[in-house]
C-alpha cells in the first residue's frame, strides 16, 4: 500500500450513464444524484488502491484494500440506480499477512466479476507474494474459492491486472515477477469458472526491470499488455500485442516512445483494435494512439491536463475517456473523439474532498456506463471511512439515430411464420438493449409479396440512416431484397434465416440459419441412416424447392420419380398418380420441399386413399413444411388404418440447450403461452449476429459492420455460430423430427459441414501420396491442449454448465434418436498448456481424450449403446484471392456401450487417430488450413445424464492406447 495517506482516506466512485453516437462532442456538466453514500464505515483502518468494473446491466463493482497491521481485499456492488446491492465484503479467505493491490474485471453480459490480488505467504510462511483469483456473480455471491494464479514458486509476484475476453469468456491475468532477480512480465489464462487454461506465460524479460503491467482486451478478442521499463525516476512504456487466440503479434516488445513516471501509464483498446496509451511525465499527461497495424495516429500532450496517474476506458467504438489526478488534487476527466481528433474540455469529477489520489476508471463501452473510483483524504473525517457519490453525465444528443428495417410478412400466406419472426426479433432487441446503442427497429409488412419486399428494401438502401435489414421470411422475399441490395453503391448488411444457395453470391448477406444446401446434405444423411436409397421427389417450382434436386447427385440416392409443382396450386390427384408410378418403380420414401399449405392439401388427400401403399407412404419434409399445422385433421387415432412414417427437418432449436429452454420460457411468458417454432429462434439469432458484429465494428456504418463478419463466432439461443467471410455458416445443425401421436417431436440433431458448393469453388477431395509442407510457426508434435467441458471454445447443443467447469446434458425421454451434446469446430484455437501455437499435420498421430461421467435416469439400466464420438478432419482451402472452401472426412467413429461402461460414474475415453488432410497433392500448401472437428452424441435409449468434464488433444504416437479405458 502506498504510504502517502494523510489522516483519513475515502473512496468515491462515479457512475455516468452516457448515451452516445458518433461523433461524441464530450462530457457535459456532471449532476450529482442524491447525497454522499457510505461505502464502508470501518473507522479504524486505512483503505486504498480502488478498482472498478461495470456490467452490461449497470451493476458496478468496487474493490479495494483495507487494513492496519495486515491488509485485506474488499468488494461492494451497486445497482445502476446507485442503490447498494451489497455491504462491503471481504474477498480473501487467507488472512495471514497482507492481501493487497486488487484489480477487477467483468464478463459484461453475465455480470461475472473476476477479482485478483497479491497475497503475502499464500503458499506457506515464507513463500513471498503470489497472485490469487476469485470470481463473483451479480449478487455478490462467490462463484469460486481462492484460486492460485501463478505456478512460479520462487520470488515475488506483484501488481496483478485482469481483463476478460467478452467473446470467449477467457480471463487473462498479468503480473510482474522477480523470478530471475530482475522483474519480468507474466500472464495466465483461466475459464469463467476459474479453470486454468495453461501454464504461466512469459511475456517480457529484459536486462532491466519490467514493472506495473497494464492490460486491455478489445471487442475482437485481441489484447495488449503494456508495462513500465527502466530506472525508477524515468521509465519508458513497452508493450506486446496478441491475437484473439493468444498467439503473439509482436515477437519482441515494442516501445511507445514516450517516458513516464512510476505508476504513470495505462492502456486501452478501442472498437477497431486501435490501442491508446496514456503516460504521466513532468507534470503533464500524454496520449498516444496507434492503429491495429501499428501506425501512429496520435501522440500529444492532453490540453490543460497537468497531473499524474492517468487511467483510460473505451467509450463506444471511437471514443475513450481519460481520468487523472490534477495538480490541485482533484480527479479530472476528458473524452477523446477519433472522428474529430479532439479532446473535450476537462471537467472535475471530484468535488467533496480537497485531496484525491490514484483514480481508476471502468466503462461498459456498449452501454456507456462509466465507473470512476479514487482515494481521497479529509482531516475532519474519521480514519478509514469510505464514501461514494453518484453522478449523471449528460452529453449532446446523438447527431443521428441508426435504423434497422425489419421486413416481415404480417399479412398474406406467410403471416404465420412472419408473426413468429417478428416476436423473436422484438424479444432480442429488448434483451440486448439495442435502443441504448441508438439503434431503432422499424417494422414493415411485406404482405408476403416479392414486389413489396423489393420496394421496402429500396427505401432502406437509399436512406443513409439505415444500417441493416432483418427478417424477410421465405427465399423468394430474401432474394428480392438481396437483388435490390446488389445494385446499391453502399449495400446494407442483410441478415436472413431463410435463404437459397443462390444468395451466397449476394453482397453483405449474413445467413444466420443454414442455406438450403445444408438441408439437402442433412436430408441425404437421414436417408442413408435409415437405409433409404430410392425416393419420390416432390418439389415446389422455386429456388427453394428446386434446390433439393441436388439429391440427384448424392451417392447412394436414386430419384425414381420427380414432380415439380407450382406454389399454392398443388394438384393432389396428379401427385398421387405419380406416386403410384414411383412406388411401382421401388420408391421407399417421398421427399417434399415446399410450404405447409401444399403439404396439408396432399396429406389430406392421401389419408382418404383406399390403397394402403399410397395412404401409408413414408415422407420426409423440408423445414417450411415441418409444422404441426400440416398434420391437423389426419386420422392418427386410427392406427391400423393410418400409420405413415412422417419425418421432417428444421434448423435446430437445440431444445435441450439451457439458453434455448430459457428463450422458450421468456417467449411464452411474453406471448400468452404461445410456443415458439424454429423461425422465432433464428429470428432472435439474426439479432444476436447483428449485435455481435456491432460490438466488434469500428463504427456504425454499413462497410465497417460488414468488415467484422469474417471468422465471427457468436452465441445465440440456438448455440454457437461461426461465420466465414461470405457470411455463411461454417457448419449447421438441423433437428430431425418424427411424427408421434399426430405431432412432430424432435428425436435428434444432425450436424453437417459447409457444403463444397458453399465454399466458392473449393477443390474436391483427392487421394494423397505426399505430405503437405506445414507452417513453421506452429508445432505439430508433442503438445497437450486441454479444454474444460464448459469452455466456450467447445460448442454445445444440449445441456448447460454446472458451475464447476463441467457441462451436463441428458437424453430425451424417448427410445428413438439421440442428443448432440457438444462439438468442436476448431473455431478459435488457443495455446497449448505450455503457451505454444499448434496445428494438425497430415500423417501425424494424435489422441483425443474425454473425461466423462454418467448417471442412470431410469431403472433398471438399459442395454445397448450409450454414446457415439465422431472425429473428422476439416480442411479449409483457399485460392489466395479471397475464395475458400471446406472438405471434410471422418477419421474415427467410436461407440461406447453399457458393456464397455457397466458402472455409472467416471470414464476416461481415449481415441487415437491418424490425421489426414483433405487437400489434394497439387494444392498449394500455403493456402491450406487443416482443422480438427469432433462430435459427442448421447443416445436417447440409454436414458442417461452425461457430464463432460474435459477434452484434451495430445500430439504424438498413441497407437498403443485402447479406444477407451476406465479410471
Amino acid at each position: 500500500m502506498k504510504q502517502i495517506r494523510q489522516s483519513s482516506f475515502y473512496f468515491f466512485f462515479l457512475v455516468l450513464s452516457i448515451f452516445f453516437s458518433h461523433p461524441l462532442a464530450g462530457l457535459a456538466q456532471l449532476t450529482p444524484v442524491g447525497s454522499n453514500l457510505t461505502v464502508q464505515s470501518a473507522a479504524s483502518t486505512t483503505a486504498g488502491e480502488p478498482r472498478v468494473a461495470v456490467a452490461e446491466n449497470g451493476i458496478t463493482a468496487v474493490v479495494w484494500e483495507q487494513g492496519t497491521a495486515n491488509e485485506d481485499v474488499f468488494l461492494r456492488l451497486y445497482h445502476k440506480s446507485a442503490a447498494p446491492l451489497t455491504a462491503s465484503m471481504q474477498v480473501n479467505t487467507t488472512i495471514a499477512s497482507d492481501q493487497r493491490e486488487p484489480d477487477i474485471a467483468v464478463q459484461t453480459r453475465q455480470a461475472l466479476f473476476a477479482v485478483v490480488w497479491e497475497s503475502m505467504n499464500q503458499a506457506n510462511a515464507s513463500s513471498g507474494l503470489d497472485i490469487v483469483l476469485r470470481i463473483y456473480d451479480s449478487t455478490g455471491a462467490a462463484v469460486t474459492s481462492e484460486i492460485p494464479v501463478n505456478d512460479i514458486a520462487s520470488g515475488n509476484q506483484k501488481n496483478p491486472r485482469v481483463e476478460i475476453d467478452q467473446n470467449s469468456g477467457t480471463i487473462l491475468v498479468v503480473w510482474q515477477s522477480d523470478l530471475t532477480g530482475i522483474y519480468g512480465i507474466y500472464a495466465r489464462r483461466f475459464s469463467l469458472q476459474g479453470v486454468s487454461m495453461g501454464e504461466d506465460q512469459l511475456i517480457a524479460q529484459m536486462n532491466e526491470d519490467c514493472v506495473h503491467p497494464e492490460l486491455a482486451i478489445g471487442p475482437s478478442g485481441k489484447s495488449v499488455i503494456a508495462w513500465e521499463q527502466g530506472s525508477r525516476n524515468r521509465r519508458t512504456v513497452s508493450f506486446k500485442r496478441f491475437h484473439a487466440d493468444g498467439s503473439a503479434m509482436d515477437t519482441t516488445p515494442q516501445s511507445v516512445g514516450n517516458p513516464c513516471l512510476p505508476y504513470g501509464h495505462d492502456v486501452e483498446m478501442l472498437g477497431s483494435d486501435q490501442i491508446v496509451f496514456a503516460m504521466a511525465l513532468d507534470g503533464a499527461i500524454h496520449c498516444s494512439l496507434i492503429s491495429d497495424t501499428g501506425k501512429e495516429l496520435l501522440n500529444q500532450a492532453v490540453p490543460n491536463a497537468g497531473g499524474k496517474s492517468p487511467k483510460l476506458a473505451a467509450l463506444g467504438r471511437n471514443h475513450f475517456v481519460l481520468t487523472w489526478t490534477g495538480q490541485n488534487h482533484t480527479i479530472q476527466s476528458t473524452v477523446y473523439s477519433i472522428e474529430s481528433s479532439t479532446f473535450s474540455d476537462a471537467v472535475s469529477v471530484s468535488s467533496i474532498s480537497p485531496w484525491n489520489e490514484l483514480s481508476a476508471i471502468a466503462c461498459n463501452r456498449d452501454r456507456g456506463k462509466i465507473g470512476v473510483v479514487w482515494e481521497a483524504s479529509h482531516a475532519s473525517e474519521g480514519l478509514g471511512a469510505i464514501h461514494a457519490q453518484l453522478y449523471t453525465g449528460n452529453v449532446p444528443l446523438p447527431l443521428f439515430q441508426t435504423n434497422v428495417m425489419e421486413i416481415t410478412p404480417r399479412t398474406g400466406d406467410l403471416a404465420r411464420m412472419g408473426n413468429q419472426v417478428e416476436k423473436g426479433i422484438t424479444q432480442a432487441f429488448s434483451d440486448m438493449d439495442l435502443a441504448s446503442k441508438s439503434i431503432s427497429l422499424i417494422v414493415n409488412d411485406n404482405q408476403s409479396a416479392v414486389t413489396k419486399s423489393a420496394e421496402l428494401a429500396q427505401t432502406a438502401i437509399t436512406d443513409s440512416s439505415y444500417l441493416a435489414i432483418l427478417g424477410a421470411v421465405a427465399s423468394k422475399n430474401t432474394m428480392a431484397i438481396a437483388q435490390e441490395n446488389q445494385n446499391a453503391a453502399d449495400p446494407l448488411v442483410q441478415f436472413t434465416f431463410s435463404s437459397s444457395q443462390q444468395l451466397d453470391t449476394m453482397p453483405r448477406l449474413v445467413k444466420v440459419a443454414p442455406l438450403d444446401d445444408y438441408q439437402v446434405d442433412v436430408m441425404a444423411s437421414v436417408l442413408a441412416y435409415n437405409g433409404l436409397s430410392k425416393i419420390f421427389l416432390l418439389v415446389e417450382n422455386s429456388t427453394y424447392g428446386l434446390g433439393f434436386e441436388r439429391l440427384k447427385n448424392k451417392t447412394g440416392i436414386q430419384v425414381v420419380e420427380e414432380l415439380v409443382f407450382q406454389s399454392g396450386a398443388l394438384d393432389a390427384s396428379q401427385v398421387i398418380a405419380r406416386m403410384a408410378s414411383a412406388i411401382a418403380a421401388g420408391a421407399q420414401v417421398g421427399v417434399m420441399a415446399g410450404y405447409d399449405t401444399d403439404a396439408r392439401t396432399l396429406l389430406q388427400a392421401l389419408a382418404t386413399q383406399t390403397d394402403a401403399s399410397l395412404r401409408n407412404f413414408s415422407w420426409i419434409f423440408s423445414d417450411a413444411i415441418t409444422t404441426d399445422s400440416v398434420l391437423q385433421g389426419l386420422p392418427f387415432d386410427r392406427t391400423l388404418f393410418y400409420h405413415p412414417v412422417i419425418m421432417g427437418l428444421t434448423p435446430s432449436i437445440t431444445n435441450q440447450l439451457q439458453t434455448s429452454i430459457q428463450f422458450k420460457a421468456a417467449y411464452q411468458a411474453a406471448n400468452n403461452g404461445e410456443i415458439p417454432e424454429w423461425p422465432a429462434y433464428y429470428a432472435y439469432d439474426t439479432v444476436a449476429a447483428f449485435n455481435a458484429m456491432l460490438n466488434a465494428s469500428a463504427s456504425q456504418t454499413r462497410a465497417d459492420l460488414w468488415a467484422t463478419v469474417s471468422g465471427l463466432r457468436f452465441e445465440g439461443v440456438t448455440g454457437a455460430k461461426w461465420l466465414d467471410d461470405k457470411g455463411s455458416l461454417q457448419s449447421a445443425i438441423y433437428d430431425v423430427n418424427y411424427v408421434i401421436l399426430g405431432k412432430f417431436h424432435i428425436i435428434g440433431e444432425d450436424r453437417v459441414k459447409q457444403p463444397d458448393s458453399a465454399g466458392g469453388g473449393a477443390a474436391k477431395s483427392a487421394t494423397r501420396s505426399t505430405p503437405l509442407t506445414v507452417n513453421d510457426s506452429l508445432i505439430y508434435d508433442n503438445f497437450v491442449y486441454e479444454l474444460a467441458g464448459d469452455n466456450p471454445l467447445i460448442s454445445h447443443a444440449a445441456g448447460g454448465p454446472d458451475g464447476n467447469g463441467n457441462w451436463v446434458a441428458q437424453s430425451r425421454d424417448m427410445e428413438l434418436g439421440w442428443v448432440l451434446v457438444a462439438y468442436y469446430e476448431d473455431a478459435h484455437r488457443k495455446l497449448t498448456t505450455d503457451g505454444k501455437a499448434f496445428g494438425f499435420k497430415d500423417g501425424n498421430h494424435y489422441t483425443l481424450q474425454f473425461v466423462l461421467s454418467r448417471e442412470n435416469l431410469s431403472s433398471p439400466q438399459p442395454n445397448g449403446a450409450i454414446l457415439e464420438i465422431e472425429v473428422s478432419s476439416h480442411s479449409q482451402l483457399s485460392d489466395g484471392e479471397g475464395q475458400s472452401g471446406y472438405i471434410s472426412q471422418v477419421l474415427e467413429n467410436t461407440i461406447i456401450s453399457f458393456s464397455d461402461w457397466a458402472t455409472p460414474g467416471p470414464l476416461l475415453v481415449q481415441i487415437p487417430f491418424l490425421y489426414e488432410s483433405q487437400a489434394p497433392d497439387w494444392y498449394p500448401p500455403e493456402y491450406a488450413n487443416d482443422l480438427l472437428n469432433w462430435e459427442l452424441r448421447l443416445l436417447n435409449s440409454a436414458h442417461q445424464k452425461l457430464t463432460l468434464s474435459s477434452v484434451t488433444i495430445l500430439a504424438g504416437d498413441h497407437t498403443s492406447i485402447g479406444d477407451f479405458i476406465l479410471y
